[in-house]
């Protein structure tokens, strides 16, 4: 057993308090001396009623605060007090942007001098307190075990959570005050097996100034329209027009939008009129803290808009997709499983997928996997996973080709026995035929039932279309992607129809519409290697040897072991005339042939 080091004390049982100041480094930047005499009197507050729970600031880092308390309960009440603190302060009347933090509570046996307070249960600490939301307290069972729920405080069981740096899963509890209220539900809720797969957005009429008297309708007819181009998306659900319009013009705060609403985002802003033109002030808010996510400034034509003409619309409406999904990706990216939504689970995990980074696609299957837990018998999610093991052989990762050909095939069955008339499980069994299996027949079978069960899949045409490319079938080929393209104007990953359009441009020899739909798709992903290939092979056969060259040089960047022979290995146009081709012209270009 080894000993407690010298100068140091073993003191069991303490309650730790973590206080981490949400977004520190924006705020520093926007206005440090603000930021820092506000924080400043936030920790004075901290400081003042410390005494009456017999604690201890054991440190201030600047951005963060360590307590020591003799118990959790009185830990846990301190807590709940500087919450309420906060909350009197941001209701003060001050101008300023009021300061969130977020806290975590563990109870932990510490070792301690007269400075400062060492291990593992500080560290643990510190990783609750990022699970915690602006305004939310989180604790360990540790702290949850030694309470009464409902009379300390009200616990949320936020289940098994992967904290950084920490081996094995946590079990972790969110904190309210006994007292609190509220209709929302419990984010716990929220995470359950019927939480929903697509992010709620409400969309409010935008203001217009109170002297526009000429046009005071203009703000609920742009809401209109974007309402409605908005219904039409496969990544968001939008809540109906009448249930916004009954709050409009009431001064509600982004809580209240997601207790009244179910709102995770709430879109609004202004709209000003000068002569024939118009400019809209948009704002997309995420009501789970009330942060401005995206805003800009956009201008039209107000007869245009009055006439149905959809491009100030069109633009708007891709800006809040894109919004919303990288919101939702970033989050994914980095929080723990249990505590994403099921839509952030398929929208990180869809996007993460589409991403040539590593770490991003093994993310995207952590993502999908948690996801099919919750909703064990929806096809499409069985559907991506099939995707996943594909990617991972095409790109070279799988350690095991035939493991992960065996289980992408076992997860489209399953996919297509729970719905035989899911176009996405049709289409991705296609995919999996052609890619794994060198099925062709199979695989264009599959793509056929996909679009006659829905020929707006714009992933099926997409497909379908690519298969006709290697075939070498350049008139479906590029029927089949442009339909695609046209099925989906709005959608965040774009690029990745872009560069299945690309493939079939290529086999039309249609050089130069290959180097723009590459180019396109390569600005929404310069990682996406093979739209570098589809743009090497198309540079080198138009006799632009040396923009060649350097494509192939950034794909050789992104996949260093990428070769010919390994493009032959795999491709499934090999055997056609096509695929001969483009491996010539790729050798061409500069690639190794082994």
């Amino acid at each position: 057993m080894i000993g407690i080091p010298p100068g140091l004390t073993r003191r069991p049982g303490r309650g730790l308090v973590v206080i981490d100041l949400v977004e520190s480094v924006s705020h520093f930047e926007r206005d440090e001396s603000g930021t820092a005499a506000r924080w400043h009197a936030v920790v004075c507050e901290v400081e003042r009623v410390l005494p009456d729970f017999a604690g201890r600031l054991v440190k201030s880092l600047g951005d963060g605060l360590l307590l020591d308390f003799d118990s959790a309960g009185t830990a846990v009440a301190c807590a709940l007090q500087v919450t309420g603190i906060l909350d009197r302060m941001a209701g003060s009347g001050e101008r300023a942007q009021p300061l969130a933090v977020r806290i975590g509570v563990h109870e932990a046996d510490v070792l301690a001098d007269h400075r400062d307070i060492y291990g593992n249960g500080v560290n643990l600490c510190s990783r609750l307190a990022s699970l915690a939301g602006p305004g939310e307290i989180v604790a360990s069972a540790q702290v949850r075990d030694v309470l009464v729920d409902s009379v300390d405080a009200r616990f949320d069981d936020l289940g098994e959570c992967f904290l950084k740096h920490v081996a094995g899963p946590v079990r972790a509890f969110r904190l309210t005050p006994v007292q609190s209220g509220g209709s929302a539900p419990a984010p716990s809720e929220d995470r359950s097996p019927h939480s929903p797969l697509q992010p709620m957005l409400a969309v409010f009429p935008l203001l217009t100034p109170p002297d526009d008297t000429a046009h005071p309708l203009l703000g609920r007819v742009l809401a209109d329209e974007v309402n409605a181009a908005l219904s039409v998306s496969r990544d968001l659900s939008v809540i109906s027009r009448m249930s916004v319009n009954g709050l409009a013009g009431r001064a509600l705060d982004p809580k209240a939008c997601r207790d009244l609403l179910g709102a995770h985002y709430v879109l609004g802003g202004a709209v000003r009129a000068h002569g024939d033109r118009l400019v809209v002030l948009p704002e997309l808010i995420d009501t789970r803290d009330g942060r401005v996510m995206w805003a800009d400034t956009l201008r039209g034509r107000i007869d245009d808009l009055l006439a149905g003409d959809g491009d100030l619309v069109h633009r708007l409406v891709v800006q809040v997709r894109s919004a919303v999904l990288l919101n939702e990706v970033a989050r994914a990216r980095f929080q723990p499983l249990p505590s994403l939504e099921s839509y952030a689970l398929l929208m990180g995990g869809i996007a993460l997928l589409h991403r040539a980074s590593r770490e991003d696609f093994q993310r995207s299957y952590l993502l999908l996997d948690a996801l099919r837990e919750r909703h064990a018998r929806q096809a499409s999610l069985h559907a991506w996973i099939a995707k996943w093991h594909v990617l991972n052989v095409a790109q070279g990762w799988s350690a095991d080709p035939l493991d992960d050909t065996r289980r992408a095939r076992d997860a489209a069955h399953r996919a297509i026995d729970l719905d035989d008339r899911n176009s996405v499980a049709l289409a991705i069994d296609g995919l999996v035929n052609t890619s794994l299996l060198k099925r062709l027949d199979v695989g264009m079978q599959r793509y056929e039932a996909a679009v006659e069960a829905n020929a707006n899949d714009g992933l099926a045409w997409a497909l379908k279309g690519t298969l006709h490319a290697f075939r070498g079938e350049p008139q479906p080929a590029v029927q089949g992607t442009r339909r695609a393209l046209g099925l989906s104007p709005l959608d965040p990953l774009r690029y990745f129809y872009e560069t299945l359009a690309a493939t079939a441009e290529l086999s039309a020899g249609h050089w130069d519409e290959v180097i723009a739909l590459a180019t396109r798709s390569l600005r929404g992903n310069r990682s996406h290697t093979s739209t570098w290939r589809s743009l090497a092979i198309a540079q080198v056969e138009s006799g632009r040897t040396e923009a060649a060259r350097a494509s192939v040089a950034q794909l050789l960047r992104l996949d260093p072991g990428f070769t010919v022979e390994r493009y032959r290995s795999w491709t499934p146009s090999i055997d056609f005339d096509s695929g001969r081709r483009w491996a010539d012209a790729l050798e061409r270009a500069g690639v190794p042939l082994r």
